[in-house]
């Protein structure tokens, strides 16, 4: 089992954006971006055993930046789906969120999680590998409430 790292491109703020590939014994390999926690490509063996990429993904990050139309392989949130016109209670008051979509809240908002730069470690073991990435979202961020500490494995 290998992790391997590589340059993925520039966001348009000229952060630079990591593909962190994982290749297991039979070389089917998953790639993950830290913009987005993008799953960026899957690439495994048809019937007659020729590796191919299955998933739909781009293959450098402006696809994804400034915007990722259709979210193509994110995590998403705070929220995912839509809030109906970006409001909802939270004790006792009406918490009003961006709106994204038409007029409802969409997946977190305008910078939504699949538009934040992911912490990533890498763990890398005889029999398995993994990716952990972590990101932290700041009470008031999007106008949701409370601190939130998010992992993803």
């Amino acid at each position: 089992m290998s992790i391997r790292m590589e340059a993925f491109g520039k966001l348009p703020t000229g952060e630079q954006i990591t593909r962190y590939t994982m290749t297991n014994q039979k070389g089917a390999e998953v790639s993950v971006l830290n913009y987005g926690g993008i799953l960026n490509r899957i690439v495994v063996p048809d019937k007659h055993g020729v590796m191919g990429d299955v998933l739909l993904g781009y293959d450098c990050v402006e696809g994804y930046a400034p915007v990722n139309p259709g979210y193509l392989g994110a995590l998403i949130g705070r929220y995912a789906n839509r809030i109906h016109n970006g409001r909802f209670p939270f004790h006792g008051e009406t918490i009003q969120l961006a709106q994204n979509s038409n007029g409802q809240h969409l997946h977190g908002g305008n910078v939504g999680f699949n538009a934040r730069v992911w912490d990533v470690e890498t763990r890398e073991n005889a029999d398995s590998d993994a990716l952990i990435l972590t990101l932290v979202s700041a009470d008031g961020e999007e106008n949701y409430p409370g601190e939130l500490h998010v992992t993803v494995t």
